[in-house]
């Protein structure tokens, strides 16, 4: 069945823009107290983070990546933990609550960045995590968005208009899709 399926090496596009709605993770900026939200809610979200990078890399010790041969990554999970080995970063912009741990993380990514060169906006908003994709019923406050979701999207689509977009190739006068054909009976041996 190999040879009907080859193996295909992924090609990505280029990026030519980041936009990250709900603020940068790193190993342990989260572990700081965020003095705007409560003492449960600091306690609630650092003990989902760990779950969360146990999950991903099964390393209960998560505030050192762990070497995996074979792998690209290294064990770095995070845009932190490879910040050191890049050069160039496309144009970024990060939104984050102050009432969000993952603030610490994305002011750390956000400084590493401009260090760097790379134009990078980091905006903060007086609200909580996921402030922006929840629906107004679910945030914590009847007017988180009018007041931070609304004036945010804005700020997306002015960032978005500054990236410099590439033309639109033309459009295809008919869609194909071209798979590999079966040989008779493949699928009941």
């Amino acid at each position: 069945m190999a040879e009907l399926f080859p193996k295909q090496v992924p090609t990505f596009p280029k990026l030519i823009g980041v936009v990250s709605l709900y603020g940068i993770m790193d190993r342990t900026a989260w572990e700081q107290h965020t003095p705007d939200i409560s003492y449960l809610e600091n306690a609630l979200s650092r003990f989902a983070l760990r779950m969360l990078f146990y999950a991903y890399t099964s390393n209960p010790n998560f505030d050192k990546p762990v070497p995996q041969h074979n792998q690209p990554l290294q064990g770095r999970v995070t845009l932190c933990d490879v910040l050191p080995t890049i050069k160039t970063f496309p144009p970024s912009m990060f939104l984050v609550g102050t009432r969000d741990v993952l603030i610490h993380s994305s002011r750390r990514a956000v400084n590493e960045l401009l260090a760097k060169g790379c134009h990078t906006e980091l905006l903060e908003y007086d609200a909580r995590h996921a402030f922006f994709g929840l629906p107004p019923g679910l945030n914590s406050h009847p007017s988180a968005y009018l007041y931070h979701a609304k004036p945010a999207f804005f700020k997306i689509l002015e960032f978005l208009e500054r990236l410099p977009w590439m033309e639109p190739s033309p459009a295809p006068s008919r869609l194909s899709l071209s798979l590999p054909t079966l040989p008779s009976g493949a699928l009941r041996k």
